[in-house]
């Protein structure tokens, strides 16, 4: 059984921007334990991400 071929082109992308954030979490985590740190959560860059989402524009007034 496979899956349809536009649900397939649909399903890829949304795969990489979902776990590419973990990905990155878990090498930064990596890469301090081989320094011997403890290192930031694996999870820190989904929080970053929520935050910068979260964040409010701001423009003086009058400018263009």
């Amino acid at each position: 059984m496979s899956l349809p071929g536009c649900l397939v082109q649909t399903l890829q992308p949304v795969t990489v921007l979902v776990t590419s954030p973990g990905l990155s979490g878990w090498i930064a985590k990596v890469e301090a334990r081989l320094q011997g740190r403890r290192g930031p959560r694996v999870l820190k860059p989904y929080y970053d991400l929520a935050q910068l989402f979260r964040k409010e524009s701001l423009a003086p007034e009058g400018a263009s």
